[in-house]
């Protein structure tokens, strides 16, 4: 029986108890997705918390191994039903923020959008992503699909696209990065904040408190500078 005190013991956390409820972030960011975790993480020390930054390594775990949370951009989070909405992002008192076109040297004339190739994220599967990008720019561009938020400053600088299309604070950092002439050109709709899904009941509780919790820095890692239910 030795060796089932050992392995439980190796088991436990340094607090003395098993790890928490498992809970998957999905956010692409300028930040890479470690040191978000790792931020997470050490605020959150009785959750489990593994952070993706591209869409295709989030999918493959919620299918092979689902987690009890989920923490993803609203319209992501849409799309897994047994998940409760426990918690909403705010940002400046909205749980949505306005999205903007990145162009080199120019704004983008709002009459041209079905003609141009625009830069985007692939945070959604490529049907979904293109009637996304449909409804909140009012046309229907020809997209240029990246999986992380730091690839759509090359499409600019080597001319793969006209525009590139993000949330304002990611234009914010994405000009702080560049040495380009980048025009921003506010875009009709708007991107929504990342919210807190539960699908057990039982760590609800646990993973709600755990985010609202979080400080100014870790919030901001998310882009969020608040929550609401």
């Amino acid at each position: 029986m030795k060796w089932k005190s050992l392995i439980l013991a190796l088991s436990l956390g340094a607090g003395g108890s098993m790890a928490g409820p498992k809970v998957y972030v999905f956010f692409p960011s300028l930040l890479r997705p470690n040191a978000i975790q790792s931020a997470l993480s050490e605020k959150c020390s009785g959750l489990d918390i593994t952070v993706f930054g591209r869409l295709a390594d989030f999918q493959g775990q919620m299918t092979q191994a689902p987690p009890e949370a989920v923490v993803a951009p609203g319209s992501v989070l849409d799309q897994y039903g047994a998940y409760k909405h426990v918690l909403k992002g705010a940002l400046k008192g909205s749980s949505a923020e306005a999205l903007v076109f990145l162009s080199v040297g120019k704004s983008i004339d709002e009459g041209s959008i079905g003609t141009i190739n625009l830069g985007v994220v692939g945070f959604l599967d490529r049907a979904k992503l293109s009637g996304w990008v449909s409804s909140v720019v009012g046309g229907q561009p020809k997209l240029k699909n990246v999986t992380k938020v730091e690839d759509l400053l090359p499409l600019l600088t080597f001319k793969s696209a006209d525009a590139v299309l993000v949330q304002e604070s990611a234009a914010r950092e994405i000009k702080a990065k560049s040495q380009t002439n980048l025009i921003e050109t506010k875009a009709k709709g708007r991107y929504e904040l990342v919210g807190v899904g539960v699908k057990d009941d039982g760590a609800a509780k646990a993973v709600e408190s755990a985010f609202k919790s979080l400080g100014a820095k870790e919030k901001a890692m998310l882009g969020v500078d608040g929550w609401t239910k």
